[in-house]
């Protein structure tokens, strides 16, 4: 090979440069592209270049003698790493670089660059530059590096995925006040979450071994969880009980527990994984709800026979089919206001002047003139609120008939107190009629009087008497309230 510049006067790798021989035909022959760049003439030129170098570059040997290393970048090239080549060769200093490189065609490539300076009697008289295209070394490892930046942000998503959702798992079991545990079946081992530690009265902080929970189990109801978890395990069924526990601070309560076992490839049962409920809620209006259905039960029971009796009474006593159904339907109504007042009540007391007054709204309790109403406010016991209801509505039916209603002038007067007494409570009412006809006693007792006493003295458990003044009909009634 030809070299375009001067030849120099020195000796050592300049001989050797330019007088070929074995050393120059090894260079030659080598697949590294390497070429020889005299920092003496300006710029820095390239005054030797091998094959393998023209080859990777795409350049004959007429474009590169005489240029600088500089006419393989291009505008990709990155300046930062220009620079660092730049100082290394201003200083006499080896250096390796990965250039971004162009060759004559435009591709581009990725070029390991090595320069090395040649020192000749203390200066330096050439650099040598091995040159080696790695375009698909740094492409592999920037896909590799790509690759692990996606999976990385793949990791990131489904972690943050997971978080979310062991977020929302956390909610909803806060929300619905679940605690979660696991019975580790080969140890015997409990784990239990903070919400199942306080469902059974402890602190996040406290243990609570598996002994220690069925300790505090009820212990009519030990037997039923075990054999509730046993069951499951060996069926591999889902598990679903209720039982009550007693709390350290002594609370009895209702809980419920599902699960399901895990097993091992050959069958072994290995934990049993659930969560917990406290229902003590659910299970108190459950009994609730029982002892309401009783209590319906036993006052339709008691209706009925009241009805029963009253229908047959009024056929027997009334002298015509119209008189039987207005009397019928009257008393009925009674009957119907005292049910709907308790009712009202869920099933409890009821208000005894609500009771006064709605029963006697048919005849005009709300005018003053007429109905004087004097009464501290007082609940009565269900079981005695249809006696007075009916009571109520027999007097007031007599009044409007024979008595105080029966003329536009005269009174009721109603009043009630309670009489605490060693023996219980005892309510105390009165009916008085004013400015009436004048009373005289009946020939025999109606059938309202007897369904008065039979209601407030057998079925309340008090005292009731009528008197016949002939200024106007008394009735006092004394009925316990305990």
């Amino acid at each position: 090979m030809n070299i375009t510049t001067e030849k120099p006067s020195t000796d050592g790798f300049t001989e050797v440069l330019f007088s070929g021989g074995p050393f120059m035909a090894m260079v030659n022959a080598t697949r590294t592209p390497m070429v020889v760049t005299n920092p003496r003439l300006p710029d820095n030129p390239i005054v030797y270049a091998n094959a393998a170098f023209m080859t990777m570059s795409g350049y004959s040997e007429e474009k590169i003698f005489g240029r600088n290393c500089r006419f393989l970048q291009g505008e990709a090239t990155d300046p930062s790493t220009v620079n660092r080549l730049g100082r290394a060769i201003a200083a006499n200093e080896e250096i390796e670089v990965d250039l971004l490189n162009y060759r004559k065609d435009g591709s581009r490539f990725w070029n390991r660059l090595l320069v090395s300076p040649v020192i000749e009697n203390g200066c330096v008289a050439f650099f040598v530059a091995s040159q080696q295209d790695v375009t698909l070394e740094l492409v592999e490892l920037a896909t590799i590096a790509q690759s692990k930046i996606d999976l990385e942000a793949e990791v990131a998503d489904r972690n943050a995925a997971l978080d979310d959702s062991e977020q929302h798992l956390h909610l909803a079991l806060k929300a619905g006040k679940l605690g979660i545990w696991t019975i580790d079946l080969l140890t015997g081992e409990l784990s239990a979450s903070a919400e199942c530690k306080a469902i059974c009265g402890r602190t996040p902080d406290e243990s609570l071994t598996l002994d220690d929970l069925r300790t505090s189990i009820h212990e009519e109801d030990r037997i039923l969880q075990v054999e509730a978890i046993n069951d499951a395990i060996e069926s591999r069924s889902l598990l679903d009980a209720e039982y009550r526990l007693i709390t350290p601070a002594g609370e009895l309560r209702w809980v419920q527990i599902r699960g399901q076992a895990k097993y091992a490839g050959d069958g072994t049962p290995l934990s049993i994984t659930g969560v917990t409920q406290d229902i003590t809620s659910r299970r108190q209006e459950q009994g609730h709800r029982a002892l309401l259905a009783q209590e319906l039960s036993h006052r339709l029971k008691n209706t009925l026979a009241s009805l029963q009796a009253i229908v047959s009474q009024t056929i027997k006593r009334a002298k015509s089919l119209g008189e039987v159904e207005a009397t019928l339907t009257a008393r009925i109504h009674a009957m119907v206001i005292a049910n709907d007042l308790l009712v009202t009540e869920d099933f409890g007391n009821a208000s005894l002047k609500t009771l006064v007054m709605r029963t006697l709204a048919p005849f005009g309790v709300e005018d003053a003139l007429r109905f004087s109403i004097v009464g501290e406010e007082i609940e009565l016991p269900s079981n005695v609120v249809p006696a007075y209801a009916l009571a109520l509505h027999e007097l007031a039916t007599n009044a409007t008939k024979y008595g105080a209603l029966s003329n536009d002038s005269g009174v009721v007067e109603i009043e009630w107190a309670t009489d605490v007494t060693s023996t219980g409570n005892k309510l105390i009412l009165s009916w008085r009629e004013r400015k009436g006809p004048t009373v005289t006693p009946p020939v025999k007792t109606s059938f309202g009087t007897q369904l008065i006493r039979r209601l407030l003295v057998s079925e309340a458990g008090g005292v009731a008497d009528i008197l016949y003044d002939p200024a106007g009909l008394l009735f006092f009634a004394t009925v316990p309230i305990d």
